[in-house]
């Protein structure tokens, strides 16, 4: 399996939507790249951890700075489920009414239930991190992936994991499906289209 990064002219991201209500205009632009491309580099490591891709020592640093702290909170959270079904990873999913397309990290059924899994890599939760999770539950429910293959159990919660630099338990938000996307992509495309800073990187 891999990572699909791909994206079909003219669909606009989930995460470039909740991106603009961040207030991430008040952090330097290089700042913001540097988090963006660590955030990717942790998300590449538990892509391949959860497809048994064997991970390098080198693998483990990131511009000169360990990210393994980031991965074993990671696991913390992981390896205290049991019984978790993989349903989709990192596939890429589109809405053809709304046009918007994003990537959630992994979807699992647990106990009959399907639930969106997001890594973040953080200094703290996002408030607008539910704009988010309102447009995966969107894509999840009403769009389809690549492949075309729909799924009959719509997914209604998603819970969002601040993984923790130095290893330790991570910060969780849930959130439950509140059919509210839309509203926030009104107000995007009105005022924020035009803006480009994309923290989140899904």
């Amino acid at each position: 399996m891999s990572r699909n990064t791909e994206i079909k002219p003219g669909y606009t991201r989930v995460s470039e939507v909740s991106s603009a209500f961040a207030a991430y205009g008040r952090i330097p632009q290089e700042t913001l790249d540097k988090a963006a491309a660590r955030g990717d580099h942790v998300h590449e490591l538990i892509f391949d951890y959860l497809n048994d891709v064997p991970i390098s020592e080198d693998r483990w640093m990131f511009a000169e700075k360990s990210v393994k702290g980031y991965f074993e909170s990671f696991l913390k959270f992981w390896e205290s489920f049991k019984g978790l079904e993989v349903v989709a990873q990192e596939q890429r999913f589109y809405e053809d009414n709304l046009m918007i397309t994003g990537q959630p990290d992994v979807v699992v059924t647990l106990a009959g239930e399907r639930i969106i899994f997001d890594w973040k890599c953080t200094a703290s939760i996002g408030r607008h991190w539910d704009i988010q999770a309102q447009g995966y539950f969107k894509l999840f429910n009403d769009g389809y992936d690549e492949t075309d293959r729909r799924y009959a159990l719509p997914a209604d919660e998603a819970v969002f994991i601040r993984l923790d630099k130095d290893g330790k338990e991570p910060d969780l938000k849930e959130y439950r499906n509140q059919n509210e996307f839309k509203k926030y992509l009104d107000i995007y495309d009105k005022y924020f289209k035009s803006l480009k800073c994309n923290l989140e990187g899904e």
